[in-house]
């Protein structure tokens, strides 16, 4: 879920960079009102900041990583990722923000639409008990069409104090794509890959739709209680 988590973040920073006024914010009839712009504002930063701190682009040049006993046969393992390159989790796309004071209602559709990971060469050697097992691949995996869209009803007391009546927030996936080549133990699995990536785990998606929503609501109930208390 870790794709959903990056979305969300987006709505902390709201936190940061809202006054301690902003539930007496007068109504602005034109699309785009005060309190709109200032998460608008705040989902900026967040992009921002990623691609700030190296997160967008992502590039590494690799990983190594090995482990053993004085013998190697009872127990050996090396493994090794060249040329991480990651794209895309700072292209947040605004396609709908607004907030309505009179119904206390959030319209929020956000989309990430794609993102994007490449590796030149990856691969393990292991040896236990003297049984060797061995694996490489490489390729692209892309992620599009991320996006979370619905509605957030809001509930201000007297005081001030803001709870998530009701939230109705939908979690869609545009779909995976996996291009590259995978071999285990000198079998080519590449077609078994593209097969689970491109189809089953779409399937496993849909069918737990009612369940990652669920999830998706929850997070952001918890996330925007935070950010206007």
């Amino acid at each position: 879920m870790k794709v959903i988590a990056v979305v969300l973040l987006a709505l902390v920073a709201v936190g940061n960079s809202l006054p301690s006024e902003q539930h007496q914010v007068e109504v602005v009839r034109d699309s785009r009102n005060i309190i709109s712009d200032l998460i608008a504002g705040a989902i900026e930063n967040v992009a921002q900041s990623l691609r700030d701190d190296g997160y967008d682009p992502f590039v590494h040049d690799g990983l190594n990583f090995g482990l053993g006993l004085p013998v190697p046969i009872l127990f050996d393992t090396n493994a090794h990722v060249d040329n991480i390159v990651a794209t895309g989790v700072s292209n947040i796309v605004i396609n709908d923000l607004h907030y309505a004071i009179f119904s206390s209602r959030l319209t929020l559709d956000i989309s990430l639409p794609e993102i994007a990971l490449s590796i030149d060469d990856a691969g393990f050697d292991l040896t236990i008990l003297g049984h060797r097992f061995n694996a490489r691949g490489l390729g692209r995996l892309a992620i599009s069409g991320i996006r979370i869209a619905g509605q957030v009803q809001l509930s201000i007391s007297l005081l001030g104090q803001t709870t998530v009546r009701q939230s109705s927030l939908e979690f869609d996936l545009g779909g995976l794509q996996f291009n590259g080549y995978v071999n285990v133990m000198g079998i080519n699995l590449t077609n078994d890959v593209n097969n689970v990536v491109s189809y089953e785990i779409p399937r496993i998606l849909a069918e737990l739709r009612a369940e990652v929503n669920e999830l998706v609501n929850i997070i952001a109930k918890d996330l925007i209680e935070d950010i206007l208390n």
